[in-house]
């Protein structure tokens, strides 16, 4: 992952055949979007530090979840 490869680019290089990476990744994310369904993932002070930081930063929101 130091080089920029993905843990999915990882096992594809591992010899994993496309079959199998398909079918572990749908279940990762149905594992993924139950835990976001089911359990509190806020965390305290998140909210009031946003919004100091506002005012002198540019911020966006990113992440590589689908």
């Amino acid at each position: 992952m130091a080089r920029g490869a993905g843990s999915w680019a990882q096992a594809k290089a591992a010899g994993i055949d496309d079959r199998t990476l398909s079918r572990v990744r749908e279940a990762c994310n149905g594992y993924y979007q139950e835990y976001l369904r089911t359990e509190a993932i806020e965390i305290d002070g998140v909210e009031d530090t946003l919004a100091e930081l506002s005012a002198y930063v540019r911020m966006a929101i990113v992440t590589t979840a689908k």
